[in-house]
Order: C-alpha cells, then sequence, then structure tokens
C-alpha cells in the first residue's frame, strides 16, 4: 500500500539527517579536505531540505483542506442516511400497526391465540364450576324445602294438638256446667213439687193441671241456659258435633 506524501517526506527527511550523522562520523576520522568536501554537500543538503519542508507544508494544507471536506460530505451522508433510516423505521411502525388493526400481524396472531385458549379453558372451567355449584345449592334447596315442610307439619300438629284440648277442656267444662245446672233445675223442681204437695193436696194438682201459665213458668224456668265463660260459638254446638269433636 504506498503511503503518503508527508510520510514519505518524513522517511526522506529521517534518513537524510542519519546519513548527516554518518558522513560527520566519517568526517572526524578523515583529513581537514574531506571535512570541507563535507561541510559543502551539508550547506546543499540544507538548501533542498528547505525546499522540501515548504513543499511538505503546502501539502498538507491541501490534505487538511481535502479531508475537511470529506468529513462534511460524511457527515452529510450520515444525516441523509439516518433521516433515511428514521422514515423506513417509521413506515416498518406503521405497517406493523396497521397489520395490527386488521388482525393480520404475526406479531399479535400468536399471543392472540394463546389468549382465545386460555379463554376457552377459563370458560369451559367456569361452566363446570357454575354446574356444580347450581347441584349444590339446587341440593341444598331441597334440603331447606324439606326441612321447612316437617316444621311446618310438626308446628300444625301441635297446634291441632293444642286446639283439640283445649276445645276439649272448654266442651268438658260446658258439660259439667250443664249438668250441675240441670242438677240445680231438677232440685228445684223437686222442691216445688214438694211444696204444692204439702200446701195443696188435690187441689193444688187441680189448680197446677188447670193453670197452664205456671206449668209453662215451671218449664221455663227448667229450660232457662246457664251463663258460659267459653266461646259463642263452642257453646252454640249441638251435642252431635261436641261428641264428633271428642272421638278425634
Amino acid at each position: 500500500m504506498p503511503l503518503p506524501k508527508n510520510q514519505q517526506s518524513a522517511s526522506n527527511g529521517a534518513s537524510r539527517e542519519k546519513c548527516h550523522d554518518e558522513s560527520e562520523e566519517e568526517g572526524q576520522n578523515e583529513s581537514p579536505e574531506s571535512t570541507k568536501t563535507s561541510e559543502r554537500s551539508g550547506s546543499s543538503s540544507d538548501e533542498s531540505e528547505s525546499d522540501e519542508s515548504v513543499m511538505d507544508e503546502e501539502e498538507c494544507e491541501r490534505r487538511r483542506s481535502r479531508i475537511l471536506e470529506e468529513m462534511a460530505a460524511t457527515e452529510k451522508q450520515f444525516f441523509l442516511i439516518r433521516e433515511k433510516l428514521y422514515e423506513e423505521r417509521m413506515k416498518q411502525v406503521e405497517e406493523k400497526l396497521a397489520e395490527v388493526k386488521t388482525g393480520t400481524a404475526k406479531e399479535y396472531l400468536e399471543p392472540l391465540e394463546e389468549l382465545q385458549d386460555n379463554m376457552g379453558v377459563r370458560i369451559e372451567v367456569a361452566g363446570v364450576l357454575w354446574q356444580v355449584r347450581l347441584a349444590a345449592a339446587s341440593m341444598r334447596h331441597e334440603e331447606e324445602a324439606k326441612a321447612a315442610k316437617c316444621c311446618h307439619e310438626a308446628e300444625k300438629i301441635d297446634l291441632y294438638n293444642h286446639m283439640k284440648q283445649d276445645l276439649e277442656d272448654r266442651i268438658r267444662k260446658l258439660e259439667e256446667d250443664r249438668f250441675s245446672a240441670e242438677f240445680s233445675d231438677f232440685g228445684e223442681l223437686r222442691t216445688v213439687q214438694g211444696k204444692h204437695k204439702n200446701s195443696g193436696g188435690t187441689a193444688g194438682r187441680r189448680e197446677g193441671s188447670s193453670d197452664p201459665e205456671m206449668t209453662n213458668r215451671q218449664k221455663g224456668k227448667r229450660k232457662k241456659p246457664t251463663p258460659v265463660s267459653g266461646p259463642y260459638i263452642v257453646y252454640m254446638l249441638r251435642d252431635e258435633d261436641k261428641y264428633d269433636l271428642t272421638r278425634q
């Protein structure tokens, strides 16, 4: 690979300096004539080196300006490439976004398919769980309905027995009151009859048999109802109904 001109001039100058040093060393060992000839050659070499240094500075300036131009062109090209790359990236992003919106992007379809699979599994699990919970709720409802029905039947039986016992007690009390009333009426009737026998004899019997008002008064007194503390509906029951209630 060829070296640049400034490097070539630097290497030429170094070789000349080396030769100059060697010539000086040889001149020290040679005669005065040789020293004179060497001084002449050294002056000529200095003149050539000064000319070359001027040329090297001009070359360096030209190279510097050329490098600056190349750097500016490179920077401009870099900016252009960067803008183009940005536009390409934006175009790719917009295309991917359009594919995602339409649902055709691979990066979108694969996660979507996975999500749909997970959704199907979760829906299936939720359906099974719903059926299990529904079965448990129906069983619990049936058990509670049976328990409520049994409790209702037991309470109904208890209420029926309580009402039956209450009615039986009231009927028994009414029977006792009626029996005591009939017994008292019978005692009063016997007392009245005894008084008539003792006081009137046959005349009294005639008067009693001939006086319908007295007979009706005695009948009305005998059939007078006794006061009852129980409910009026029980008091108005017939004897057959009372007997049926006691048999139940």
